[in-house]
């Protein structure tokens, strides 16, 4: 799937969970469309469910999330809470592969949407 392909805009990336894996990973935010790990956006909006029970954490790798020094963590998000990033900001972070979701348990989870130009 490339960007000129995609129906909507902002795209939805739907569900993001550590799930299990909470304790030792961060999710890519592309897990659900692998392909567009690939692409630039120019915006991206995580959102933290207000019915999740503890923080979600932005990553720059697929490394748990650092809580004490917050080494790989880009920003924090606690239930309800969102995330936004603009173009200018996302040049830094690159592509959509290399953005992740960890979190504080497993049943906390994101819901994330990106907006292609």
């Amino acid at each position: 799937m490339s960007a000129t392909n995609i129906i909507s805009n902002p795209f939805p990336l739907g569900k993001i969970s550590p799930g299990a894996s909470f304790a030792t990973v961060s999710t890519p935010i592309t897990t659900n469309f692998s392909d567009l790990a690939v692409l630039f956006c120019d915006s991206i909006n995580i959102r933290n469910h207000p019915d999740s029970s503890g923080n979600i954490y932005v990553c720059n790798s697929a490394a748990q999330p650092d809580t004490t020094l917050f080494e790989n963590v880009i920003d924090v998000i606690g239930p309800g809470g969102s995330y936004t990033n603009t173009s200018s900001a996302m040049n830094t972070i690159g592509s959509l592969g290399g953005i992740y979701i960890g979190a504080d348990d497993a049943t906390s989870y994101a819901v994330v949407s990106v907006r292609f130009r």
